[in-house]
């Protein structure tokens, strides 16, 4: 770290050389040095409106993303990048965004996988700075082309690919071993797809990644968007049994939550191997054949698709032939339909389970999954 810039004290004297508070950027506005950023999911309703004085622009999906194929933006386009914000080997990087910095810390962990040193966060991001009334502009600042020099090998230790997670965490029965979804409970339960905010952006299955520890990333910020203290930090993790001594994957949705909460495992509270899985569940709930867990009537339900394929099918009797157990008068009871919902397993289910009040009429939890993954109902 550089001896121009001034510590920030993070949150009850636990020290932080990757954060820094409002009042530090203020008193840095300008400084050749330091350049500071916003990153947006949408600019249009952000950046380009107001944005902190001399602060320049990172699109989240369009700067920060590869545009041919689906991964992060490769090694050179990092560099030009960087250029082209007018950053130099030395200068320091301030992060900030809207959303509680979910985005910004996504850009800080692509900073840090290709391993650029000096780079810090806002803590409280665009909310805290707005709230304070700080100064405000619309004006677009322009910099010198930089000469950024980007390092050829990256910091793979800190990302996590899908078979990585598959082969390692899923299906294992190694305590060393943690897998936290950091989307919400309703994503986590399988009850909802996205978040409200996302509508178009859906994968294809609900649920979460079998073994997964769901503890939502913004349950570590305060309603001013700055990180809790350290001593709450860790009395969240550890009462999902989150420890330093763990191997940790953290997900979400499009990895942006899980970087959030990567950034805290691994630099606010310095947890040594946590690793950011930023496929996430856009990519495990979009392939075929992929275990998936869903929370219904409060218990854990597995589906795993590709384990039918393996089935003795005559073994089993079909839908139809349950269904034909059932009295009649309850029969005209009970609606079950083919749907297209997104949500139809979940709905399913419990429609089944609710409205059947003898136990000796409800099929088994393995029977359901098996007329489910057949398309029987």
């Amino acid at each position: 770290m550089n001896n121009k810039n001034i510590p920030y004290q993070y949150n009850d004297s636990s020290f932080s050389e990757v954060l820094v508070d409002t009042s530090w950027v203020e008193n840095n506005i300008g400084k050749d040095d330091i350049r500071i950023i916003e990153v947006d999911y949408d600019p249009n309703v952000n950046y380009a409106i107001n944005h902190i004085p001399g602060s320049v622009l990172i699109r989240w999906k369009e700067d920060l993303n590869n545009p041919l194929i689906r991964d992060i933006l490769n090694r050179n386009q990092f560099q030009n990048l960087l250029r082209k914000l007018g950053i130099n080997k030395h200068t320091t990087v301030v992060l900030y965004g809207d959303f509680n910095n979910k985005f910004a810390t996504f850009a800080f962990w692509v900073f840090k996988y290709y391993r650029y040193n000096d780079v810090r966060l806002l803590d409280g991001g665009r909310t805290k700075w707005i709230q304070e009334d700080r100064k405000l502009s619309s004006i677009i600042p322009t910099y010198s082309k930089g000469n950024f020099v980007a390092i050829d090998e990256p910091d793979k230790s800190i990302r996590a690919l899908y078979h990585f997670v598959k082969d390692n965490l899923w299906g294992t029965s190694n305590k060393k071993n943690n897998l936290i979804d950091a989307r919400s409970k309703e994503e986590y339960n399988g009850k909802i797809l996205s978040p409200p905010e996302y509508p178009l952006e859906n994968p294809q299955r609900a649920g979460h990644i079998p073994g997964a520890i769901n503890i939502p990333w913004d349950s570590t910020v305060n309603n001013d968007g700055t990180f809790k203290s350290k001593r709450q930090l860790l009395n969240i993790y550890k009462s999902h049994g989150i420890t330093p001594d763990k191997n940790i994957i953290t997900y979400c949705r499009i990895g942006e939550r899980s970087a959030h909460t990567w950034f805290v495992l691994k630099y606010l509270l310095g947890y040594p191997n946590v690793k950011n899985y930023d496929g996430s569940w856009i990519e495990w709930g979009n392939i075929i054949g992929n275990p998936i867990d869903l929370v219904v009537n409060n218990k854990t339900v597995q589906y795993n698709f590709s384990k039918f394929e393996t089935i003795n099918h005559s073994q089993k009797r079909t839908f139809h032939e349950w269904w034909n157990t059932v009295p009649i008068d309850l029969r005209k009871t009970i609606s079950i339909q083919n749907n297209n919902n997104s949500n139809s397993l979940v709905q399913k289910i419990n429609h089944i389970l609710l409205q059947l009040p003898n136990k000796q009429l409800k099929p088994s939890l393995e029977e359901l999954q098996y007329w489910i993954n057949t398309n029987q109902i």
